[in-house]
């Protein structure tokens, strides 16, 4: 009996001396995602104090440090591309951080990269060996989260931005000098007279109304409202004829309210332009697809922008 106690105590004993030795007294591991956003963006959106509440996965305890099922995380200060985080988990913690690597100019990386110092005690090394591997299936279910709030970029910008092909390439346009930004009435009597025109000149219209306003001073705004046709019609020193590159490339989003909302659209579709590093061969222009006359209440425009880019 005692001699099977003595084995027995021995192979505990070699075995615990066996994982002990094949268990580094440091452990590390890099888990990592793509994620279909651009680095600049997701950036922005991580280290921007006002939008922590949306742009991190959990429950928000306070400006930097959120609960995400069993891990509770803190995070740090952002450099260049990498956010210093710091986990809590199993009442351990863990110095961290997410690195953000560019992969296109339309999609990115997303990595969590954290270490651990395992304790000299053999026990305890190999409880806290077997948390850390806990500890990765919470980073994975944290990242998945991180994925599935930039992907799609809808969380970044406020709006969904949509890459397609032009279908108005021919339209007739014109444009003036106001000392204000253009009243409803202002823009609507442009529009007519451009309807107007196109009639008399055999034409139709295929879409709403399209309009740019440039803010060239103080008090000076260049105001362009187009419409656009099914065929081609000609132009005169009023009316321009303008013509789109037929099945090019053009950025579009919607947007519901008033003209402050389309402003921040506009500044949003921007935006996104220039973290997507794409050039533009035209002006961008809103489409009025709500009468504005006919609606009252700017919290139910409906409105589409549209960016040309170059793909």
């Amino acid at each position: 009996m005692k001699r099977v106690l003595v084995i027995f105590v021995l192979l505990i004993a070699v075995s615990t001396g066996i994982l002990y030795i094949g268990i580094s007294s440091q452990q590390s591991f890099a888990k990592s995602t793509l994620v279909a956003c651009t680095n600049d963006g997701a950036l922005r959106m991580l280290s921007t104090l006002d939008s922590n509440k949306q742009a991190w996965p959990g429950e928000r305890m306070n400006d930097s440090t959120f609960q995400f099922e069993q891990l509770q995380y803190t995070t740090g200060a952002t450099l260049i591309n990498t956010t210093g985080l710091s986990f809590t988990y199993a009442e351990k913690k863990y110095p961290a951080q997410l690195v953000i690597e560019e992969t296109t100019p339309d999609s990115s990386r997303f990595i969590i990269q954290t270490a651990a110092a395992l304790p000299l005690h053999p026990i305890h090394r190999i409880k806290q060996f077997f948390a850390v591997k806990q500890l990765q299936q919470q980073v994975d279910a944290l990242l998945a989260s991180l994925k599935k709030k930039y992907d799609g970029e809808e969380l970044v910008y406020g709006l969904k931005v949509e890459m397609n092909r032009v279908k108005d390439s021919a339209m007739i346009s014109t444009r003036t000098m106001l000392n204000h930004y253009p009243s409803v009435k202002e823009i609507y009597e442009m529009a007519d007279a451009i309807q107007t025109y196109i009639k008399a000149n055999g034409g139709t219209a295929s879409n709403p109304p399209m309009l740019h306003v440039y803010k060239e001073g103080a008090n000076q705004y260049l105001v362009m409202v187009a419409v656009p046709t099914h065929t081609q019609v000609p132009g005169n020193e009023t009316f321009l004829q303008k013509r789109m590159l037929a099945n090019g490339y053009i950025l579009v989003s919607e947007i519901t309210g008033g003209n402050a909302a389309i402003e921040q659209g506009e500044a949003a579709i921007k935006q996104y332009v220039m973290d997507h590093q794409k050039s533009s061969p035209a002006i961008p222009f809103q489409m009025m697809l709500t009468d504005r006359r006919a609606e009252p209440d700017t919290s139910k425009w409906k409105t589409r922008l549209y960016y040309p880019v170059m793909y």
